[in-house]
């Protein structure tokens, strides 16, 4: 006969409280060996909605359903309208693409394309969009036959620190 343990288990339910419940070594070696079985266990005392599912479940928002506002917003909307929209790209990130005579050096447009889509989605601003679809372009556009995108010369490749990282 197994003895019960000393640990206690238990949860509140909204309104009521199962109380303690003394757990068994047999009850030790499903709840290790069989999570699956506790997680049904408990999901058949929790009370439902209509629908079947938990009262309190989480709903998945939609991208535009979510808009950071204060401090943050007013932070996120200067760093679109400020810093990503005067960026000259055509200047200062693309033409090392294009040239790809560097022995060494970073220029991160990778991080730039990855920002501009975050930002692209998030605010659906059109000229976010626009900038986002012109660096994919260029980006591919700069890529060699044998998949290489980046800035250094044929002789440099792939040896440099900052070569594999933009």
């Amino acid at each position: 006969m197994m003895k019960p343990s000393r640990r206690h288990v238990g949860f509140r339910s909204p309104g009521r409280h199962l109380g303690p419940i003394h757990e068994c070594d047999c009850m030790k070696t499903i709840r290790r060996s069989c999570p699956e079985l506790l997680l049904a266990a408990l999901a058949a005392v929790c009370p439902l909605s209509k629908t079947g599912l938990a009262a309190d479940a989480l709903a998945p928002l939609g991208l535009r359903e979510v808009q950071v506002g204060g401090e943050i917003g007013r932070r996120v909307a200067n760093t679109i309208t400020n810093n990503l929209l005067v960026l000259n790209a055509d200047r200062d990130f693309l033409p090392p693409f294009r040239a790809k005579t560097a022995k060494d050096g970073y220029i991160g447009l990778g991080k730039l394309i990855d920002a501009t889509v975050k930002f692209a989605a998030y605010s659906g601003d059109p000229r976010v969009d626009t900038l986002r679809r012109h660096l994919v372009a260029e980006a591919i556009q700069a890529q060699e036959p044998d998949g290489y995108i980046g800035i250094m010369a044929p002789a440099n490749r792939l040896s440099g620190l900052w070569d594999i990282h933009d």
